[in-house]
């Protein structure tokens, strides 16, 4: 099955466009943050260079390659599919003995390999940027194998996870524009479900939990596997001092890591199902 896809996606420009795209634009985007500086809000300046130190440049390059993720290769996991249904392949494929199954594991697969190839270009960046920026005497204790190992896992599962999101749309649209209008405009749709449906109906809650499921929607559970602590983390600390918290941010606004983990794991599997489902009843 891997084989069969690959011959397909060797041949796909979109694909390798895409691809440029990201490994050019993702380490150069951050970079432009390197020679900013912020306010402490007491009048002194603190560079934003610390982002690009080990082992904060993990997080802090996460948090940016998400949003080339999301964007670049949600969509290329909608075409995956309906590219397919528009040529008229997949019925050409099932009639040759391929089992709908089959064919759908076949894109999950490739999806999975895509997501370790965008892996492997954030770990590459994040390495070059770190032994650059990190002072060579801090350089043995700020590399820490299992924080680069974790950090890998989590964008695997965050980039394989868009991709999944853009498998199942693209299986129960068919139709490429109206699956790509539907994944970008849910960005927005969730966070208004979020933050002013759900928001108002629970956060006066005085149960904890309950106001925290507004944080358990499927986007929000991927971001937070790099959300944008890993660019605001290392700024307090550097400003405020270890376990301060700047003015006005004395609540929680992000899933723990194990919450993300869980919570992304679950929509995945409940995503590939529905996928599964949805390609054995319907008819092509």
């Amino acid at each position: 099955m891997l084989s069969l896809e690959w011959l397909k996606l060797r041949k796909y420009t979109l694909f390798k466009i895409l691809v440029g795209l990201y490994a050019i634009l993702m380490p150069a985007f951050f970079l432009v943050f390197k020679d900013a500086q912020t306010n402490s809000g007491s009048g002194e300046m603190f560079k934003m260079s610390i982002l690009y130190e080990f082992p904060h440049v993990w997080g802090s390059l996460g948090y940016v390659g998400s949003w080339f993720t999301y964007t670049f290769f949600g969509l290329l996991g909608i075409l995956l599919i309906t590219v397919e249904f528009g040529n008229k392949t997949l019925r050409q494929n099932i009639i040759t003995g391929l089992g709908r199954a089959q064919f759908l594991t076949g894109k999950f697969v490739i999806a999975a390999v895509i997501s370790l190839l965008l892996t492997a270009i954030y770990f590459i960046v994040g390495l070059i940027y770190g032994f650059i920026h990190t002072d060579s005497e801090k350089l043995s204790e700020a590399f820490q194998f299992g924080v680069a190992a974790e950090y890998f896992a989590r964008y695997w599962l965050q980039s394989f996870g868009h991709m999944a999101i853009g498998i199942f749309l693209g299986v129960l649209f068919r139709k490429s524009g109206i699956a790509i209008i539907f994944y970008l405009l849910y960005f927005f749709l969730e966070m208004i479900l979020r933050h002013v449906v759900h928001s108002n109906l629970l956060f006066n809650s005085k149960t904890e939990w309950v106001r925290e499921t507004m944080h358990f929607y499927p986007l929000n559970c991927l971001e937070d596997l790099l959300p944008l602590t890993g660019f605001t983390d290392p700024l307090q600390r550097s400003m405020f001092g270890e376990g301060n918290q700047a003015p006005g941010m004395d609540f929680d606004m992000f899933l723990s890591t194990t919450q993300a983990v869980a919570g992304s794991s679950i929509y995945l599997a409940i995503f590939m199902a529905l996928s599964y489902f949805l390609m054995i009843k319907r008819d092509l």
